[in-house]
């Protein structure tokens, strides 16, 4: 009896790990922000596991849960409300229609779809930051190792979320 509990908590801790990592993730993305006053530095973790989960497998995160870890990512970040949820609902848009539009059979093509979506959130941050707040200065040199520190830590972390989707998958055979 103890052991079939543990695998039921087990199995239904693992089907809703989608959500756990991503909250998680966010988390460990702007925990910074809050313990060191100086540092600006991010590396957008969560933003990379959201996308991860939408192109692997878009039915593990429903929109309503993404509409959430936008505002989250937004709340967290000090960046124009709802802006990150919408761009992630036209990621979602855009990969619930065909799965062949984000997620490549070639890892490189999937990685350098992620490279456009990585530049144009950030362009499109940065946009909406002049526009409604003039006051703002942005250090381009931190901004640039953002970025590519979020480039070359994509692969590892689509790889995870990859590997946690396959065990939810066969969790569910």
């Amino acid at each position: 009896m103890s052991n079939n509990f543990l695998e039921k908590l087990s199995s239904i801790f693992l089907r809703t790990s989608p959500v756990y990592i991503c909250f998680f993730c966010i988390l460990i993305d702007s925990i910074p922000f809050y313990i060191l006053d100086y540092s600006s530095f991010k590396t957008q973790i969560g933003l990379i596991i959201i996308y991860s989960w939408i192109i692997i497998d878009n039915q593990r995160l429903r929109p309503t849960v993404i509409l959430i870890f936008g505002c989250l990512i937004d709340l967290f970040s000090n960046i124009i409300f709802g802006l990150s949820s919408l761009i992630f609902l036209i990621i979602f848009l855009i990969q619930r229609k065909s799965n062949d539009n984000l997620l490549s059979n070639n890892f490189s093509n999937t990685w350098f779809k992620f490279i456009i979506f990585l530049l144009v959130y950030n362009i499109t941050n940065f946009i909406s930051y002049k526009l409604n707040l003039n006051f703002l200065e942005f250090d381009f040199i931190e901004i640039f190792f953002s970025l590519a520190i979020s480039i070359v830590l994509f692969p590892m972390l689509f790889f995870f979320v990859n590997f946690i989707n396959e065990k939810i998958k066969y969790l569910n055979e």
